[in-house]
């Protein structure tokens, strides 16, 4: 079963921005699926679950307009660039791993992997920082560190220096 999207239309067209046009192997769909739901979960991590829930109220459209539309829409963006970030370090690897003649000729197909290089995949975990960043409301966005060092902000979902994100740096 297909992990859903958390804030495109669906798991298809997430897919189609994405760029994903051919993958069909049990083995690569697994880590697209995997995929998606690390980023379903690091948007619950990163900006709550009460900030994902009133995202995901709120109408998507092509054009936004509204400030709500430009929310949700930007979310749905945001997603579409952290699967990509993820994929693109992550099926070049199942490439190499994977003996399978299939998984090769998907990777050169698909135009998330072929793409990739080093740079763009350091812009778009930038992006995507940055994305996230936007999503937090404004009102609680911001936190002093002080304890942690003088004159520094930090976001909500930060970590401390030398902590992982899934231990117990998160602020």
């Amino acid at each position: 079963m297909a992990t859903e999207s958390l804030f495109n239309e669906s798991y298809e067209d997430l897919l189609k921005r994405v760029r994903i046009n051919t993958a069909r192997d049990a083995q690569t769909i697994e880590l697209i699926n995997m995929t998606i739901s690390e980023v379903r979960v690091g948007f619950y991590k990163k900006i709550g679950t009460a900030r994902v829930n009133y995202i995901k109220t709120l109408n998507i459209t092509d054009n936004p307009s509204s400030d709500e539309e430009i929310l949700r829409k930007g979310a749905a963006n945001i997603e579409v660039l952290w699967v990509m970030y993820l994929l693109m370090e992550r099926l070049p690897s199942q490439t190499v791993a994977g003996s399978s003649a299939s998984i090769k000729q998907s990777w050169n197909e698909e135009p998330v992997t072929r793409d990739a290089n080093a740079d763009l995949i350091a812009a778009l975990k930038i992006q995507v920082q940055d994305g996230i960043e936007g999503l937090v409301e404004a009102s609680i966005s911001r936190v002093r560190g002080s304890s942690v060092g003088p004159y520094e902000d930090y976001i909500i979902g930060d970590t401390f220096r030398g902590c992982s994100e899934t231990g117990s740096g998160w602020l």
